[in-house]
């Protein structure tokens, strides 16, 4: 409890430092039209303790794991899927709670990914990060 509660003092630095990486990191990768990001509503923010991007797979007939294969296969980076739903778990379906009705989570989820996130981040990794992910598009549509 002592711990937690002054790590708690430092949270709105933290959530500053998260929120602005993250901008940088989205302002980076404007010109791929194939990522988006989630939507933060006016008057709203995000605290991005993950950063998570949508893959447009459709656009040029790939899938996520095809990016993320490049992404940690030439370039170490190692990109990871965050919160599997619940249903998709053995022990939720063994316990009979497979059926679903979800098509716009199914769709979001199967080609959302995550990139390596922590607060703090040095401007190099940043840098990295959005060349990485620019050079990772290029080559899934063959150019």
């Amino acid at each position: 409890c002592a711990l937690g509660s002054t790590l708690l003092k430092r949270l709105d630095c933290v959530n500053n430092i998260l929120r602005s990486q993250a901008d940088r990191l989205m302002k980076g990768m404007a010109d791929i039209p194939e990522i988006s990001f989630q939507k933060v509503p006016e008057g709203h923010y995000h605290v991005y303790h993950v950063l998570i991007g949508k893959l447009d797979t459709a656009t040029f007939g790939c899938t996520r794991e095809d990016f993320m294969d490049i992404m940690t296969g030439e370039f170490g980076l190692r990109m990871i899927v965050q919160y599997y739903p619940l249903y998709r778990y053995p022990l939720f379906q063994k316990m009979g709670f497979a059926e679903h009705d979800c098509p716009q989570l199914e769709a979001y989820w199967d080609s959302s990914f995550s990139w390596p996130w922590w607060c703090g981040m040095p401007d190099g990794t940043l840098n990295e990060l959005i060349d990485c992910t620019h050079k990772a598009i290029d080559r899934l549509k063959g150019e």
